[in-house]
């Protein structure tokens, strides 16, 4: 007799108590589970953020992993899924470790890098009994067939587990080619009140209740300091870049506004206007779908035009994302960017005419960075005149191009909490040639160059209609004073 109460539960990382993007990997796997007749959960908790109550991470660490457990037990799964990057490998190999002191349930692992290192889970006395290699819907579902019918594991396609004490890969997993196989992402399995709180930065400093989508999968560019690529690498001759149908994304647009009353959406995709015709099929669309969402969407320079600045403003596109990274030519190519600053110029050019605010997100401390090149960013910054933009230190993660280049030795398992941060300055990670101490100059520039044009929001007929309108505007404008307070008493 089958006991258990849930087949999988999910569970997400406490480094992410406070993050405000709902967890989509996890969200796909349930939804495509369900449909296959498997009973899901997402344990996804949260601690409010306070300013008034600091608490350490060891100490909300801990309460995270007492509230999983209290859940495992309560919904007895006869499988554990823990989605895994990087910077999350410490922690989350701790929540296996007490998920196995109190249970004897199976855990499987997967997302990025159980893809770089399946190694790192799968070893002798490891908390981890299989890790899934790549897109996980159809490999899960094998996988889990495959374990209650005790079939031979080797006939599942991209996964990996101990025999013998040695880690055992199977052949690989080629991509799921067609999207629109794939069900709507399970949003009653999170808790979309959470999510849907009106934030300031799901669209760069706006108050406004709405949610990040994908509409696609990869990224067909080589930028070194991404290991996007090597995730959602074809391990045959199919392609890699992978888009869901318009109408398909559409019909889940209308869903989010019928069942959840959003406002706004934003467009997760790696490069969302790769595709130009599609791009434009989707704006005509919407447009013709009378949902009047207003939305931002990040993209690069070279893959934007007039002809679709305007059409996506006109479907109510506010705001779009670029890639800049450096106003340094030769650390664009250095870090095959595939950019130009001529191109960078054009795109910023074309919104600000257009009446489209910018995002510009730029990276410290690229492979040769000297102090003219970061010269170099600020003036191109002060020349393109983004809305906003957003400085981090460039960490070489795991699977990137940069981390085979520049990291000497490598660091080991103990050592992975040192990505966690792209804030801080490690001295492990040091790629840039001069001595600045790049955790001293970010706040400078944050303060600098993270800013918002008021009067935007004053001229924007789209916003006018939306937000300053809507229903919904008094909690808008308790987020945008909260905003205001705890920026002015932190800052």
């Amino acid at each position: 007799m089958d006991t258990h109460k849930i087949d999988i539960a999910f569970i997400t990382s406490p480094n992410n108590w406070g993050v405000n993007h709902p967890p989509f990997f996890y969200m796909a796997l349930a939804a495509w589970l369900e449909r296959e007749g498997y009973r899901c959960e997402i344990i996804d908790e949260k601690i409010s953020r306070n300013p008034f109550l600091i608490i350490s991470e060891k100490l909300r660490n801990k309460v995270i992993i007492q509230r999983v457990i209290r859940k495992i037990k309560r919904s007895s799964p006869k499988y554990i899924g823990l989605a895994v990057f990087t910077t999350d490998y410490k922690i989350m190999m701790e929540i296996a470790k007490e998920i196995k002191n109190n249970f004897d349930i199976p855990i499987i692992v997967g997302n990025a890098h159980a893809a770089i290192s399946p190694e790192d889970f799968i070893f002798k006395g490891s908390p981890i009994d299989y890790a899934v290699i790549g897109e996980g819907e159809i490999t899960l579902t094998e996988l889990i067939d495959t374990l209650d019918q005790n079939s031979n594991l080797k006939q599942v396609n991209g996964i990996a587990y101990l025999k013998n004490d040695e880690i055992c890969l199977t052949s690989k997993r080629a991509l799921i080619q067609d999207l629109q196989v794939l069900p709507m992402p399970a949003y009653h399995k999170i808790n979309m009140k959470y999510y849907l709180r009106p934030r300031l930065y799901l669209i760069r400093f706006l108050p406004v209740r709405g949610i990040a989508i994908y509409t696609g999968r990869g990224c067909p560019f080589q930028c070194e300091f991404c290991c996007s690529n090597l995730i959602w690498k074809s391990h045959d001759k199919t392609k890699f870049v992978r888009t869901a149908p318009i109408d398909s994304v559409i019909k889940e647009l209308r869903f989010l506004k019928n069942n959840y009353d959003i406002d706004a959406f934003y467009i997760m995709d790696d490069t969302f206007t790769l595709n130009k015709k599609r791009s434009l099929e989707f704006c005509e669309k919407l447009i013709k779908s009378n949902l009047e969402l207003i939305w931002a969407v990040e993209t690069r320079v070279n893959l934007i035009d007039e002809e679709m600045i305007k059409i996506m403003k006109e479907a109510g596109c506010i705001q779009i994302d670029f890639g800049v990274e450096s106003g340094s030519q030769r650390l664009l190519d250095k870090i095959k960017k595939g950019i130009t600053i001529k191109e960078i110029k054009r795109a910023f050019k074309l919104c600000n005419e257009n009446g489209i605010r910018t995002f510009a997100t730029m990276l410290l401390n690229l492979p040769t960075e000297t102090e003219d090149d970061l010269k170099k960013s600020e003036l191109l910054l002060e020349e393109i005149k983004a809305t906003s933009a957003n400085f981090q230190i460039t960490i070489p993660y795991p699977g990137t191009a940069l981390y085979e280049k520049y990291i000497f030795p490598k660091p080991n398992k103990e050592e992975y909490d040192l990505f966690k941060d792209r804030y801080v300055d490690v001295e492990r990670f040091k790629m840039a040639s001069h001595a600045l101490n790049l955790q001293n100059i970010l706040p400078e520039l944050t303060k600098k160059y993270e800013r918002t044009n008021p009067g935007y929001f004053i001229r924007n007929k789209q916003l006018k209609r939306k937000v300053f309108k809507s229903k919904k505007i008094i909690s808008y404008f308790k987020e945008s004073i909260q905003f205001v307070i705890l920026h002015k008493f932190f800052s």
